[in-house]
């Protein structure tokens, strides 16, 4: 019998993704074929039917089980919860606040590096972590109204990890316990702002004023912590940025009372951000910015008025959401019944692929820029713009491998992006990325006789 090209993906890591799909031999009895749903259409009835949808992010669950035992206001004690976080797919879990207040969301491996992002019940997001000051873990903290909330939990190098998630009330005990050595930057740096906090105006007057002749801007050096304050008038969506060329900004913002609103490290590359699509009420509010490890250097903090076409363009520039497929946004349409590999010209941000698979397969993709200065990362959507995987760096460098993942026949989406430069450049140095496909679609018993 000849060897079919079935066999070379017999490995260890592929092992697992073809035993729902393919037959253990050709010479076996074949298996009652699986249906297989296409990626993206509705799931199956969850138990629990007050389960949010969390944007499609991945199977939800709740943090402490149920719907009643996943209440942060009303626990006794803080929410947690041992996952187990696959390698492509990050972990999601709900909980809910039955009043509004704030809460510290943690994530903590000992084998891996979490990150969290703490998004709506309807996937729009609200604040994310990757490393604290002091080690790889995750933490952050949010003052949200009372509602229902998800937490997305994946690991940055890709692999599969154990890691502890906790949601709890600042009058709860922390899960990590890190101190920052002095002088650290980021989080640690930034102090509660009060009115008493000493700050620069960011404008005269009413921000949102301000903004109508454009972005706000003011500088601050990686030194020391600056704060800066607005007032709003009115309710006003608003983009509060913090970036350098040179350092890693972290940013948090407050109300006039000191109850802070949000926190941000690397939103974009080492760059932060803090969107608030729903309007910020009127009122007094203090930024403060600070470098992750303090040096000297500039850095600026920005802040626009949010538009929606704008931010959901921003969005697909940076490979968080799919485009429409409808040519109104560039995507390269990709033929992978005639070719497996391509190489981008990148000028930073994310660059996107679409392609189309007619029967269940098995797929491995691979991004290669390191040689030439790009830190690739792949993020894989269905056409629905459900997640399927993403991975950054692999095997201990900066080039990135998604796969093996089961696919269902489908339309998909894959970004392509370059992490040293967050959106797109124009007339900056184009990096070359190589991609890489690697396919492997079922043998029928009677094609391996």
């Amino acid at each position: 019998m000849k060897p079919s090209r079935f066999s070379t993906l017999l490995t260890a890591a592929a092992t697992s993704c073809l035993a729902l799909a393919a037959p253990a031999m050709a010479q076996d009895a074949a298996p009652a074929p699986q249906q297989l749903e296409p990626l993206g259409a509705e799931p199956a009835p969850a138990a629990d039917a007050s389960l949010p949808a969390c944007g499609g992010r991945g199977a939800v669950s709740w943090l402490a089980g149920s719907s009643d035992q996943s209440d942060a206001s009303g626990s006794t004690a803080p929410l947690r919860l041992a996952a187990n976080v696959a390698g492509n797919t990050p972990s999601v879990f709900a909980f809910s606040l039955s009043a509004d207040g704030s809460v510290r969301v943690e994530a903590q491996s000992a084998e891996g590096d979490p990150m969290i992002e703490l998004i709506s019940a309807t996937g729009e997001g609200l604040a994310e972590n990757d490393d604290t000051t002091s080690s790889l873990n995750s933490s952050l903290e949010q003052a949200l109204s009372a509602g229902t909330y998800c937490v997305v939990v994946s690991n940055i190098q890709g692999d599969a990890m154990e890691a502890t998630v906790q949601v709890s009330r600042p009058d709860q005990p922390a899960l990590l316990n890190e101190t920052a050595s002095p002088g650290s930057g980021g989080s640690s740096s930034i102090a509660t702002c009060t009115p008493e906090t000493e700050a620069q105006p960011l404008t005269e007057g009413a921000l949102e004023a301000a903004l109508e002749n454009g972005n706000v801007t003011a500088a601050a050096d990686g030194t020391s912590t600056s704060y800066f304050r607005f007032t709003l008038s009115e309710p006003t969506p608003l983009t509060v940025r913090g970036s350098s060329d040179q350092l890693d900004p972290f940013i948090k913002i407050f109300d006039n009372a000191g109850a802070m609103l949000g926190e941000n490290d690397d939103a974009e590359g080492t760059n932060a951000r803090l969107d608030y699509p729903s309007p910020l009420p009127a009122g007094d509010y203090c930024i403060g910015i600070a470098a992750y490890s303090p040096t000297p250097g500039p850095m600026t903090v920005a802040v626009e008025k949010l538009d929606r076409d704008t931010f959901l363009r921003g969005a697909y520039q940076r490979g968080e959401l799919v485009p429409p497929l409808d040519g109104s946004f560039p995507v390269e349409q990709f033929d992978l019944k005639t070719k497996r590999q391509t190489v981008l010209l990148h000028n930073g941000g994310a660059q996107w692929l679409t392609f189309q698979l007619d029967a269940p397969a098995v797929v491995v993709m691979n991004a290669y820029g390191s040689l030439l200065g790009a830190d690739t990362k792949l993020a894989l959507f269905s056409e629905q713009g459900a997640v399927m995987g993403e991975n950054d760096d692999s095997e201990s460098g900066t080039d990135s491998k998604l796969g093996p993942i089961m696919l269902a026949p489908g339309r998909y989406a894959l970004a392509v992006s370059d992490l040293n430069r967050a959106t797109p450049e124009t007339g900056g140095a184009v990096r070359p990325i190589g991609v890489l496909f690697d396919l492997y679609t079922r043998v029928e018993p009677e094609q391996a006789q």
